[in-house]
């Protein structure tokens, strides 16, 4: 359908948001900034093509907005902030768009948010390599980029020093425990925490030597 642009005005439920009339008839609503991009004037042809293109633009700019309010917030990585997005009805193509053009412009960093992860995470305990990787992959985040954060966070400390340091701290919380409970309980939280058996029983054992 082809017609004349009649009016273009205000909307009264959002001053940035403007109705445009057609022929003299309501068409749609658009952002100013898309009646602005595209041109759209009183007395220029209006056409579907037209129509498709401020379409896409306003969902685009929605989308924009809604990733821009949620990151406001929080942090988030690329994909998990894509996938919010489809859950909160955004088109699929139109949410990895918006993503990646964020992430060119440096509001989204897949590495700075996996490495802020790992410090919130091992904050008060050790964790494993193995422990990291998949919670960071809950978080929608690549091996690659794990793995990059991981070392970074990490850097050359072994699996052995962070499997003592948990060791030591969960045994001191059970001193006054039968020691082959103890034993049992903290060799299941290594166990959780990703550290492998015998790494988990020589943390034990050293932590056993230094609470003698």
């Amino acid at each position: 359908m082809t017609g004349t642009i009649t009016s273009i005005s205000p909307s009264k439920r959002d001053p940035n948001m403007r109705d445009v009339f057609v022929d003299d008839a309501f068409e749609t609503t658009l952002p100013a900034t898309v009646v602005v991009q595209l041109k759209i004037e009183i007395d220029s042809t209006w056409t579907l093509d037209i129509g498709k293109q401020a379409e896409s633009i306003a969902a685009c700019e929605k989308a924009r907005q809604m990733a821009l309010s949620l990151i406001s917030r929080r942090m988030w990585g690329c994909k998990e902030l894509e996938m919010r997005l489809v859950k909160r009805g955004i088109n699929s193509s139109i949410a990895t768009e918006v993503t990646n053009q964020l992430a060119e412009d440096d509001w989204l960093n897949d590495v700075a948010y996996a490495c802020a992860l790992i410090r919130q995470w091992i904050r008060k305990e050790p964790a494993g390599r193995r422990w990291l990787r998949h919670k960071l992959r809950e978080k929608q985040i690549s091996v690659d980029v794990a793995t990059i954060a991981i070392e970074t966070e990490l850097g050359d400390s072994s699996e052995q020093e962070a499997a003592d340091t948990f060791a030591a701290i969960r045994l001191s919380k059970l001193r006054k425990v039968e020691e082959e409970i103890a034993t049992r309980r903290v060799r299941a939280a290594l166990n959780r925490r990703g550290f492998d058996a015998h790494v988990a029983m020589d943390a034990i054992r050293s932590a056993q030597v230094e609470g003698a």
